[in-house]
């Protein structure tokens, strides 16, 4: 569970407060409101994966707006586990929906959306990424989940069934960790 709170403090001072309850209690609270010592009426909503935003007023005399109430918005990571994202292409360069992106170990899925993003949260530790669907190549990729760290697949297309490579394409930087782990596979299965 999640909370904010206007916090007030001297005559007409405030900020909004953040706190969270787990199993183990009350988190640290943890001020938000950073602009002015004028802020008020908090609401937050959870993306439902690894962050909360939290939106308020304030009021008082900013240093690059001036005086008057603006609204402000944060984005708190809100979660111990690794965010996995991505967009999953078609080789044309056009998004891809429905796709499967399936992790091993402890069997997670998500389905791309219209515009071939998918996301989900995972426990710290490798894994492998499968993204599935008929008419297409199941492509694979190994990856490295951190907790508390998002990890975004890029540029990842999906091949027609019959046509070119098993390997799932992704951005150049992920391109050399991708190769030194085919290479390493290929020597582990000679030996």
């Amino acid at each position: 569970m999640h909370i904010v709170w206007r916090e007030l403090y001297g005559e007409d001072l405030s900020d909004i407060m953040y706190s969270s309850l787990s199993d183990e209690g009350w988190g640290a609270y943890t001020t938000v409101s950073t602009e002015t010592d004028m802020s008020a009426d908090p609401t937050i909503t959870s993306d439902g994966l690894v962050h909360v935003h939290v939106v308020w007023v304030d009021y008082g005399d900013h240093d690059d707006l001036g005086a008057g109430s603006f609204i402000y918005h944060k984005k708190l990571w809100v979660s111990d586990k690794a965010l996995i994202e991505g967009i999953i292409y078609d080789r044309d360069g056009n998004p891809v929906a429905d796709v499967e992106i399936r992790a091993s170990n402890p069997g997670l899925m998500a389905i791309t959306d219209e515009n071939g993003y998918y996301a989900f949260t995972i426990e710290e530790g490798d894994y492998v990424l499968e993204a599935v669907k008929e008419g297409f190549k199941t492509q694979t990729i190994s990856i490295s989940a951190q907790k508390g760290t998002p990890l975004v697949v890029e540029g990842a297309t999906l091949e027609p069934e019959g046509e070119g490579s098993n390997a799932l394409l992704i951005g150049a930087g992920a391109v050399a960790a991708l190769l030194i782990v085919l290479a390493a596979f290929l020597l582990l299965r000679r030996g």
